[in-house]
């Protein structure tokens, strides 16, 4: 689109006008075919001036009621001249509208541009007006609206075969096309600027516009600004390409909001400076046919609405986009090949959502929800949520990265959050967690940010040895429903929290690790803490050293083992003699000691026996002895981990807790 181009051929043409079309003098009265309104009676063909300067006797402004008795070549109106059309007007040439205060209203009939190249042009310039209530309005090549001018369409038709063209200002103003009703079909929608710091702006707040080619924006030095393409209400379809020229000087700006419902077939949207910008809000919908790629060097802002991929779309470019809620259509898929993208909204995927290496931030400030048939398979995920955070209603897999920064994640059952084989979380806090059951496959050590409510409770593993391992893991912040049913040498298990964690595939033993960051909470006793496991009727003491401090650390169990089930933190008691009056005269050593070598029991008073269990209540060893006070195994065979031992005399039982490493 080149407006200022035709410029020159403009005065060149009024130039000879002057001489050679017929004048509109109005001496009569209106009527557009009264003979005696004109300086001579047009003929088919002649181009016609319709120019105050030119008006004599009554003054009359023209009014086509019936339909012109004759087709004129080229049509110009100027100087303030108004023209009202209910009828029609067929002209071979162009129709212009120059000057402020010029205006054409029309209501009804048909005004055609028909002729051929850029004879065919229906240009409204340098202030003037167009105000379209009814009928139709026809343009064999472009309709131009510059330098200030504009067309308010409240109602009719306006059918353009190559391009309708908003472009400049002048000392009124940028130009305008205002369409709040009606319909328009055209082979392409430009905006242009070649000179000041404009915003010829076309905008649609109801009424139906078909773009069958680009909605395209140009620049020329000195020419700078931003050219609006405005939709706020209505129906639009974009049949081609949505893109700043290569080059340009002007900022591409689009917004669809408030009511519009707009339809994007087009091959490609490119916004190729970074002060270019589409902006899509409120209840308008936007939805995307067909293969295309966005190629972003600015902004695409997403607020409060929906974008809806029913097409196969590649997301491109170096700069920021900020998506409210995203459809993709069953057997669509949305690509991205750029960093990364924002979601505020919802994420609805029945299609294939291909993330490649990029990241996704769901950065909402209300609860967000990822749902639909299929699968999200993330490579980055962050969680920036301001609100109450994500909700997923469909299981969701994490590749590479999880970043809990701010938000939970809240799962169920059935919809978890799947953190795939070398895969990692990287951060997680108090604030920012797994609310609900969460998924670690593969080989990995792992802790779990699981937590409830407002707080983190983590629970760990070690790395299983098959790289097919899959475990869930839970956290419930309140107690079990039994918290009394023990074996010794539990003495207590916490009323307050547990885990569950199950291995759902495979058959591997891991070390387990439980979290806490509020012993007050979490901590009956801060003496002898291990960890508790349900095994169906009762709690067992699965032996664990403590990481930390009690007012915050974890507990690690000091054997690997099959994790499945319900674990807690517990106390054990070590003391279980009756009658120890003499407490601490018994001695066991080594103690630690390491396995199979010999372990040595003294004691003042005669030993009648020795018995040793594992934590598991087994006995291990029994000795009789005959009375006397020290007793040694030479080879005791025990396995790393916690034992008991049980000294009896005559008048006592003493036990002692034995660590082998």
């Amino acid at each position: 689109m080149k407006i200022l181009k035709f410029k020159l051929a403009i005065v060149f043409a009024l130039t000879s006008m002057c001489a050679l079309s017929q004048n509109w003098t109005g001496n009569i009265n209106s009527d557009w075919n009264n003979q005696g309104n004109w300086s001579s009676w047009p003929l088919s063909g002649e181009d016609l001036l319709i120019d105050t300067l030119n008006y004599t006797g009554a003054k009359a402004s023209p009014i086509i009621s019936s339909a012109s008795v004759f087709s004129p070549a080229e049509v110009v109106i100027q100087n303030g001249a108004v023209v009202s059309i209910n009828n029609n007007l067929n002209a071979s040439g162009r129709i212009e509208l120059i000057g402020e205060g010029t205006k054409i209203i029309q209501n009804a009939g048909t005004v055609q541009a028909s002729g051929s190249g850029s004879s065919g042009r229906f240009i409204v310039s340098e202030g003037a007006q167009v105000n379209l209530n009814g009928g139709n309005i026809f343009c064999q090549q472009r309709l131009i609206v510059e330098l200030g001018a504009s067309i308010i369409m409240n109602g009719g038709n306006v059918n353009v075969i190559e391009e309708i063209a908003v472009g400049d200002g002048d000392l009124s103003g940028s130009s305008l096309f205002l369409m709040k009703g009606g319909s328009i079909v055209t082979g392409g929608l430009g905006f242009e600027n070649e000179f000041g710091v404009y915003e010829p702006t076309f905008k649609m707040a109801s009424g139906s516009l078909t773009v069958n080619g680009n909605v395209s924006w140009l620049g020329v030095l000195p020419g700078q600004g931003t050219p609006r393409l405005i939709l706020q209400g209505g129906t639009a379809v974009i049949n081609g390409s949505l893109l700043n020229e290569t080059g340009s000087t002007v900022n591409l700006y689009a917004k669809v909001s408030d009511t519009a419902n707009v339809t994007f077939n087009g091959p490609s949207i490119a916004l190729v400076n970074a002060t270019d910008s589409v902006v899509h809000r409120d209840a308008s919908t936007l939805t995307i046919n067909n293969s295309n790629t966005f190629s972003n060097a600015g902004v695409w802002y997403g607020d409060n609405s929906l974008i809806t991929f029913n097409g196969n779309t590649i997301l491109s470019g170096t700069g920021a986009y900020q998506f409210n809620s995203l459809l993709i259509v069953n057997g669509k898929f949305l690509s991205q090949v750029i960093p990364d993208i924002k979601v505020s909204g919802d994420i609805t995927n029945n299609g294939t959502i291909n993330t490649n290496t990029g990241l996704i931030e769901l950065n909402g400030g209300i609860l967000q929800t990822v749902s639909g048939a299929n699968t999200i398979n993330f490579y980055d995920v962050r969680i920036n949520n301001s609100s109450t955070g994500i909700s997923l209603a469909k299981s969701t897999v994490v590749n590479h990265e999880l970043e809990l920064n701010r938000g939970l994640i809240n799962t169920d059952v059935v919809n978890h959050v799947i953190i795939a084989d070398n895969a990692i979380v990287s951060t997680f806090s108090d604030s920012s967690f797994v609310n609900g059951p969460m998924v670690k496959k593969g080989n990995d050590a792992f802790v779990f940010p699981v937590g409830k409510v407002n707080k983190l409770s983590e629970i760990a593993i070690g790395a299983p040895f098959n790289v097919n391992a899959e475990f869930v893991a839970e956290y419930f912040n309140d107690g079990f429903s039994d918290t009394l049913s023990m074996n010794a040498p539990l003495s207590n298990v916490s009323n307050h929290e547990y885990w569950k964690l199950q291995q759902t595939s495979g058959l591997d033993s891991v070390t387990v690790g439980l979290f806490w960051n509020d012993s007050a909470f979490s901590i009956e006793s801060c003496n002898d803490l291990t960890i508790a496991k349900w095994d169906g009727s009762a709690w067992n003491n699965v032996p664990a050293g403590l990481n930390g401090a009690c007012n915050s650390g974890n507990l690690t169990s000091q054997q690997a083992q099959l994790p499945n089930g319900f674990l807690t933190i517990g106390n054990v008691s070590l003391i279980t003699s009756v009658m120890d009056n003499h407490a601490g005269e018994e001695v066991i050593y080594p103690n630690p000691m390491v396995s199979l070598s010999s372990l040595t029991i003294k004691s003042k008073t005669e030993i009648k026996n020795v018995e040793i269990f594992d934590v598991q209540g087994r006995m291990i060893h029994f000795i009789k002895t005959k009375g006397s006070r020290e007793v040694t195994i030479p080879n005791t065979n025990l396995s790393p981990g916690l034992y008991f031992v049980n000294i009896f005399s005559e008048k006592e039982k003493v036990s002692k807790k034995l660590i082998v490493h």
